[in-house]
């Protein structure tokens, strides 16, 4: 959850930002836009990995798995972190997040169903 006063969660990003500048040998004009491709790209990240364990989970307790279920539990987690980051001094709350947070888990579904649905041709024969 996203707890980090706006001091911390920055200087977070601001770590992973510059290794990537000099190991990319960027210029530091870049280093603004990168914060944000790192700050939502680990929003998106994280949610996606959210998606898989909230599957799994799911799985594990009943072989026919609530796919509405699931990606309500993954969208109602967004929601909240949201809403309890506007309590945190520095931060906000935005719509913005919540949809790149559920655009993580709805690409978890689609290759989780690509990887599960779509036959694969090996050696002339077909697996599912």
């Amino acid at each position: 959850m996203s707890s980090q006063p706006a001091v911390e969660s920055s200087s977070s990003s601001s770590k992973i930002v510059n290794v990537i500048l000099s190991t990319l040998k960027l210029d530091e004009s870049k280093g603004e836009v990168l914060t944000v491709i790192v700050r939502k790209g680990a929003h998106f990240t994280e949610y996606f990995i959210l998606g898989g364990l909230v599957t799994i989970t799911c799985g594990a307790f009943n072989k026919k798995k609530n796919n509405s279920f699931i990606l309500l539990s993954c969208i109602l987690v967004a929601l909240s972190d949201e809403f309890l980051q506007s309590f945190i001094i520095g931060r906000s709350s935005e719509v913005r997040d919540v949809l790149i947070d559920f655009s993580g888990v709805v690409t978890f579904f689609i290759v989780n169903y690509m990887a599960t649905h779509i036959k694969i041709v090996k050696r002339g024969q077909f697996y599912e």
